[in-house]
C-alpha cells in the first residue's frame, strides 16, 4: 500500500500543477526571533574552531497552513464532515499530535509531541528495540499522513475555492516524504525532488514552489551534517539546493542568506572549494546590499589567495607599522589567532617549535583578534612569543572587527598561511600539525625554482 500511495500522491502534484489552485505568492517563513546571521558568525571574542557552526535549518512551512487552526478569539468551527479535504487536514494534524512510547524500557508510558527523543543515554538491548518500535510507528504514521494528503489533494487541485486546503496538503505532503526521506526511503527522496522541479517549472514563484525547494534544502542539510564525511555528495547538494532556493526566491532574503552562508562555510571546512565559492558569489550577486555580502567578499578574496602576493599590513602593539613587506627573502607563516581560543593556545608550542627552528629561512607574522590589549600582553608574556603582532588602538577594529579579519573573510582561529620567499601565498590550510612539513615543501620548491632560473 505505501508504495502505491507514494506514487499517488506524486501523480496528484503534477495534477495539482496543471490545475489553478497554488498561486498564491511566496511566504515569508523566517522568525522574526531568530538571531541574525551576523550575530550568529561573530561572538563577543574568538574561541577558536570554526565561527558559525551551521545550525538546523527551519522546517518548511506556509502561512496559509496555519489558516485551518481558528483564533483563540473567534467562533469554534463547525466538525468537517468526514471524506472532504478539511477532515482529511484535521486528521493529519491529529497524527502528528499523538504521543510515542516512552524511551525508558520499564516505562509503559508515553512521550508527548510528535517527534520522539533523538538523543538517549545508553544503547541496550532493551533501548535498541524501542528506538526501533518508534521508527517504525513514525514511518506508519508519515505514510498515514501521505495517504490522507494526497486525498486532500484530490479534492482540492481543480477548486480555486479551497485554496488554503491546497496549500496545507501540499505542506503535509512534502513534509511527510521528508520524514521518510531521513528514513532512508528511495521513493520519497524522488518524491521530493521531483515535486520540486514540478513546481517550480508550472508555478514559478508560488508559496508551495519555495516550500519544495525548502523541502529539499532541509533534507540535503540534515544528511550533509550525518555523512558530510563518508557520503560528500549531500555537502554538494546541500550547496545546490541553497543556491536554487536563493535564486528562485530571492525575495526570501532571510532564509537564503543564512542557508548560503551555512552551506558555504560547510563545504570550505570540508575542502569542497568550488561549491564554496558558488554560495559566497551568489551572496554577492544576489544580494549585494546586505551585511552578508561583505562577508562573502571577504571569504572569497581569501579563498583566491593561493597563488597570488599576499597584501597585509597593520599596527603592532608597541606602536610601529607591520608590512609583509617588510620581511623580503624569507617565507611568512602568517597566524590569524587569540588568547581566548583554545585550539590556538594548544598548538602554540608547536608552532613556536617550527618558527624556531626554521627561523633563518621564515618568519612569522601574526594578526590577534583579542578584544583588550592587557590579554594579548599577558598571553605573551606566558608564553613567551616574540612574534610581530597586529593589533589596532581602536575599540571597534579588535576581535572579528579586525580590519585583517574582516578583508580577508576569517571566521576560524587559529588561521595560518604560508608564502613562499617572494611574498606569493603557497598555502592556506595549514595547522599545527602540518605546518612543519608544508614549509619545507614550500621553502625546496622555492630553491628549486631559484637554481633552475640560476642556470638558464
Amino acid at each position: 500500500m505505501s508504495a502505491t500511495w507514494k506514487k499517488c500522491s506524486g501523480l496528484l502534484l503534477m495534477m495539482a500543477l496543471m490545475a489553478g489552485c497554488g498561486q498564491s505568492p511566496t511566504a515569508t517563513t523566517a522568525s522574526k526571533e531568530s538571531p541574525s546571521p551576523r550575530d550568529a558568525v561573530s561572538p563577543a571574542e574568538p574561541t577558536g574552531g570554526e565561527v558559525g557552526q551551521p545550525t538546523p535549518l527551519p522546517t518548511a512551512s506556509i502561512g496559509s497552513a496555519v489558516a485551518l487552526n481558528a483564533p483563540p478569539d473567534t467562533e469554534p468551527e463547525a466538525e468537517p464532515t468526514e471524506g472532504t479535504p478539511e477532515w482529511l487536514i484535521r486528521e493529519i494534524q491529529r497524527i502528528r499530535l499523538l504521543p510515542f512510547p516512552s524511551m525508558d524500557p520499564t516505562d509503559g508510558g508515553e512521550d508527548g509531541g510528535e517527534e520522539a527523543p533523538q538523543v538517549v543515554p545508553t544503547k541496550s538491548p532493551a533501548v535498541e528495540e524501542r528506538l526501533a518500535q518508534i521508527r517504525s510507528l513514525r514511518r506508519e504514521r508519515n505514510l498515514e499522513v501521505v495517504k490522507l494528503a494526497t486525498g486532500a489533494l484530490a479534492q482540492t487541485a481543480k477548486d480555486p475555492a479551497k485554496d488554503v486546503v491546497f496549500h496545507a496538503a501540499v505542506h503535509h505532503l512534502l513534509d511527510a516524504h521528508l520524514q521518510l526521506a531521513l528514513q532512508g526511503d528511495e521513493e520519497s527522496i524522488a518524491a521530493l525532488y521531483e515535486a520540486a522541479e514540478a513546481f517550480q517549472a508550472k508555478k514559478p514563484g508560488t508559496a508551495v514552489a519555495a516550500e519544495a525547494q525548502l523541502t529539499l534544502v532541509n533534507l540535503s542539510h540534515a544528511n550533509a551534517l550525518r555523512y558530510a564525511k563518508s557520503e560528500p555528495k549531500w555537502l554538494q547538494e546541500f550547496a545546490r539546493h541553497a543556491q536554487l532556493f536563493a535564486s528562485r526566491f530571492p525575495e526570501e532574503q532571510e532564509q537564503a542568506l543564512p542557508l548560503l552562508l551555512a552551506a558555504g562555510r560547510s563545504c570550505e571546512l570540508h575542502g569542497l572549494l568550488d561549491e564554496a565559492i558558488s554560495c559566497f558569489g551568489l551572496i554577492q550577486a544576489k544580494f549585494p546590499d546586505s551585511p552578508q555580502a561583505s562577508q562573502a567578499a571577504g571569504v572569497m578574496r581569501r579563498l583566491k589567495l593561493t597563488g597570488q602576493k599576499l597584501q597585509l599590513a597593520g599596527p603592532t602593539l608597541d606602536g610601529n607599522y607591520l608590512s609583509v613587506d617588510d620581511f623580503p627573502g624569507k617565507s611568512l607563516i602568517i597566524v590569524f589567532w587569540s588568547s581566548h581560543a583554545s585550539p590556538f593556545v594548544e598548538q602554540v608550542e608547536t608552532l613556536q617549535a617550527v618558527a624556531e627552528k626554521y627561523k633563518k629561512y621564515a618568519q612569522v607574522l601574526s594578526v590577534n583578534l583579542d578584544s583588550e590589549e592587557s590579554e594579548v600582553d599577558a598571553f605573551l608574556e606566558r608564553t613567551r612569543l616574540t612574534w610581530p603582532v597586529i593589533f589596532h588602538v581602536e575599540q571597534d577594529k579588535r576581535s572579528w572587527n579586525a580590519p585583517l579579519a574582516v578583508h580577508y573573510g576569517i571566521n576560524t582561529v587559529p588561521t595560518i598561511w604560508i608564502t613562499d620567499p617572494n611574498g606569493v601565498v603557497a598555502d592556506t590550510d595549514v595547522t599545527a600539525e602540518t605546518l612543519e612539513a608544508k614549509l619545507r615543501d614550500v621553502l625546496i620548491k622555492h630553491r628549486a625554482a631559484t637554481t633552475a632560473k640560476s642556470a638558464e
